[in-house]
């Protein structure tokens, strides 16, 4: 273009002498050469001209182009100020704050997560999944027949995939679901819907929610789990155990169908569920397993800590090494009326229970015990139930985790099945990560030692627990386990 230009202001000087001398020639008539200089420069003059039009058309025809690429880049630059720049979530509080679901379940099983979303951060999906792999050692003192067993092989107690995310303003919504082998107790095991066979999925949580965890009041509606048992409710990438004790496979609600209301003023944390019963799992509203109506309550108090980190620290069961000391106490009621095991045969449950969890520098301990009673209505008379926990662990150096934990179940003597069930269990956890994510990939050995027969008992067989039908006590299990979040 410069040059051009610079070719243009040349000509004009030369045609302007030129045609002082044009006049000079014409009035003389003498010089005809100088003439035919002058056309060839108006000539090229001409050229030079056309030829400027056309560079400054591209120029502009350029920078347009540009101004137009270089705005989703600017946008790219800028995003929401919650959006990680890698486009990979890292901070779990982000996840609870963005995605509209206020449970365990999602923070960890949000683990870091994937995420698509709006430029304004409005609207968001995020998905992730949990897969434990096992490999089972048992031993039977007696199989049925009188003779002891040893069986082992590997397992797939969960591969789990869920998504969740904001559907607009303060609305969220949550999906997830197993690939289940074999019943999975984190849902209910000793109900027979989660009898399954092979690899079918099977959703277990789809509610829609309004408001978060952080929020004083929220609220969600659906199918979704039951948080009136802490360690049923954690999600297992959160423990230093492989697996919910069978104290808490008996004693757990699992999930619930029906509308679930949260307050949290402060260091209290309060929970309202009106529900169609415990373990009500993709029912329709006029099954008979529904119970007529039932109500719950849950009620937390944080003894030491700020409420909102407490309960991000307490959301696991491991205390990391550099943790603060957090402490809360929790209590929950459950009544549900005219529930039916068979046709004709119908009865009410009240339940109850208290937990205290404390978590330090390095270290952690539970305590749980439950009561439930059972008043059949052909009957008349009620039949009351008893379980207790304890679990504790430590991190000797960083990265590794050791624990212990005793159970038991001591169902009323009324009872056909009145046997008590006791478990003592002992494990080591190792996290490949030392800090943020480190329950995105674990490896641990655990043994547990099973007092007595589950014939007579309340306790169910359980593969999850490597817990096989023996007439007698004295079984155990070893197991190795790897389990991936993602």
């Amino acid at each position: 273009m410069l040059y051009g230009l610079t070719a243009t202001l040349l000509a004009a000087g030369l045609i302007e002498s030129a045609a002082g001398a044009e006049v000079d020639a014409t009035s003389t008539a003498q010089d005809a050469d100088l003439l035919d200089m002058i056309r060839v420069l108006q000539e090229r003059v001409t050229q030079a001209e056309l030829e400027n039009q056309r560079l400054a058309a591209r120029v502009a025809e350029l920078e347009q182009t540009t101004v137009d690429a270089s705005a989703p880049a600017q946008a790219a630059e800028a995003p929401p100020e919650d959006a990680p720049a890698s486009g990979i979530e890292t901070d779990p509080v982000d996840v609870l704050a963005t995605s509209g679901y206020d449970g365990p379940a999602f923070i960890g099983a949000a683990g870091n997560g994937y995420f698509i979303r709006s430029e304004d951060g409005d609207y968001r999906l995020t998905a992730g999944g949990y897969l434990q792999t096992r490999y089972v050692y048992n031993h039977v003192a007696d199989d049925g027949s009188g003779n002891s067993a040893d069986d082992s092989g590997f397992t797939i107690p969960r591969a789990r995939l869920w998504f969740g995310g904001k559907a607009f303003g303060d609305w969220g919504y949550f999906v997830r679901g197993d690939f289940r082998g074999i019943a999975s107790q984190a849902v209910g095991e000793t109900d027979p819907a989660f009898t399954t066979v092979g690899g079918r999925f099977q959703l277990d949580s789809y509610f829609l929610s309004y408001g978060t965890l952080f929020d004083t009041f929220s609220f969600k509606i659906g199918q979704f789990p039951s948080n009136l048992h802490r360690e049923q409710f954690t999600e297992p990438h959160a423990k230093a155990t492989q697996d919910n004790s069978p104290m808490a496979t008996v004693f757990d609600t699992a999930v619930f169908q029906g509308i679930e209301f949260n307050w949290n003023p402060g260091r209290w944390r309060n929970t309202w569920v009106v529900s169609n019963g415990q373990r009500a799992v993709s029912r329709s509203f006029n099954d008979p397993r529904n119970a007529e109506i039932a109500l719950s309550q849950h009620t937390e108090f944080f003894l030491a800590g700020d409420p909102i980190p407490a309960w991000m620290q307490l959301y696991s069961f491991t205390g990391r090494p550099g943790d603060e000391f957090v402490a809360k106490l929790g209590g929950s009621l459950h009544w549900e009326k005219g529930r039916e095991s068979a046709p004709g045969v119908s009865f009410d449950i009240l339940q109850a229970g208290a937990e205290l969890s404390m978590e330090g520098d390095g270290w952690y301990t539970f305590a749980r015990g439950d009561y439930w009673q059972t008043t059949w209505r052909s009957q008349g008379n009620p039949v009351d139930d008893w379980g207790f926990g304890l679990q504790g662990g430590f991190y000797p150096v960083r990265k590794h985790e050791v624990y212990g934990r005793i159970d038991g179940v001591f169902p009323d003597k009324e009872r056909e099945d009145n046997g008590r069930f006791r478990t003592l269990t002992l494990g080591w956890t190792y996290y490949p990560i030392d800090g943020p994510g480190f329950e995105n990939i674990k490896f641990g050995i655990e043994t547990s030692y099973f007092f007595d027969p589950v014939a007579g008992s309340l306790v169910s067989p359980s593969n999850s627990l490597g817990l096989l039908a023996s007439p007698e006590g004295d079984q155990f299990a070893i197991s190795a386990e790897v389990g991936l979040l993602w």
